[in-house]
């Protein structure tokens, strides 16, 4: 029970410092944090991580959007968006150079920011995005939703797409000096500015954030169970399967007790299993979501350090980093729906 009263404890602290002199917001906060703290406890005392990660997910990603679409008091805290991070990260280093060379260092702050992230990715791995992402958790939420209708085979040539798209968005975004991935395809950037605004080419943004939205975010989820955004589309995550082998905290199946039936690579949402008559294994893809070990019939998946000894150390390094992230925006997100349940729009 340590570790669950370190996390609101973590948790707590973080909130008093974020939101001192506003009592509404600190409430909701700190309340959350005490949330947080119990549900991770249950997940240990009983073991069903994959069920608290799941709840737990949903929970942050309609938190997220409450926050990021409704009307607001107050500043604006969401985290800084690291799916822009990835596909300015071009033009971003080449900025970041200019500072440099111009003494300008310290009031340069997004690629410090990137820099961040990508100690994060080096220290949570693939479970960076099934655990923390506030974007994923809409993906990840839709996708559990109902049973498949079909499945979407070649898993990886569909990440090698992923990263493609990565480098030509990178790419687009140095010569254009512009956020590409944030201007023409971020499907969460169909807010109500942009539905109201019928001019060129902001009716052209919002109908290709409505497609790809539409498409990868809402309806492929939905009818094959997948995770399609974040596996086809997001720049950020083709990062993480990059350090995937220098991360310590994976999910491993057991060669002596796996039967090769596929039931894993069956409900797996990131086409991070590879399923072949009598065996199956887990790719670099992995997200960590553990959607796959309970419905082992063998019991043969684990979660586990450089994938031999068995650990549940990795929930906690995950949950403690989005539990602080968390503290940002779950506040926010709360109040803006109160104010619209009370009639209050502004």
């Amino acid at each position: 029970m340590i570790r669950p009263l370190v996390l609101a404890a973590v948790m707590s602290a973080l909130s008093w410092r974020v939101y001192a002199g506003r009592p509404a917001a600190l409430g909701v906060a700190l309340v959350w944090s005490a949330l947080v703290a119990a549900g991770a406890a249950w997940m240990e005392a009983r073991g069903r991580l994959a069920l608290y990660r799941r709840v737990y997910f949903a929970v942050l990603a309609a938190c997220f959007l409450l926050q990021m679409h409704l009307p607001r008091a107050g500043p604006n805290l969401e985290p800084y968006c690291h799916l822009g991070l990835a596909g300015n990260a071009l033009h971003t280093g080449y900025n970041q150079f200019l500072a440099i060379a111009g003494g300008t260092w310290g009031a340069y702050g997004p690629l410090s920011l990137g820099l961040l992230w990508l100690l994060v990715v080096l220290a949570c791995g693939g479970s960076l995005c099934g655990w923390v992402c506030f974007f994923g958790g809409v993906d990840d939420t839709l996708s559990s939703l109902r049973k498949p209708l079909f499945r979407i085979p070649n898993a990886s040539r569909i990440r090698v797409f992923q990263l493609a798209l990565l480098l030509v968005i990178a790419a687009t975004s140095f010569v254009h000096m512009e956020p590409e991935f944030c201007r023409m395809l971020c499907p969460f950037k169909l807010t109500g500015d942009i539905a109201q605004s019928y001019a060129h080419p902001a009716l052209t943004w919002g109908l290709s954030f409505a497609l790809v939205g539409g498409v990868f975010v809402v309806g492929l989820p939905l009818l094959t169970g997948q995770r399609t955004f974040c596996s086809g589309v997001c720049p950020f995550g083709a990062i993480p399967p990059l350090v995937a082998g220098l991360n310590p905290y994976r999910v491993a199946i057991r060669d002596d007790a796996c039967t090769g039936c596929s039931t894993c690579a069956s409900v797996c949402p990131s086409f991070a299993i590879d399923s072949r008559p009598g065996s199956a294994s887990i790719n670099r893809y992995c997200t960590a979501c553990l959607r796959c070990v309970d419905p082992c019939p063998a019991n043969a998946i684990r979660p586990a350090l450089f994938g031999r000894r068995e650990s549940r150390l990795f929930p906690w390094v995950t949950l403690a980093l989005g539990g602080a992230l968390s503290v940002f925006y779950v506040p926010a997100g709360v109040l803006a729906l109160v104010r619209i349940a009370g009639g209050h729009p502004a």
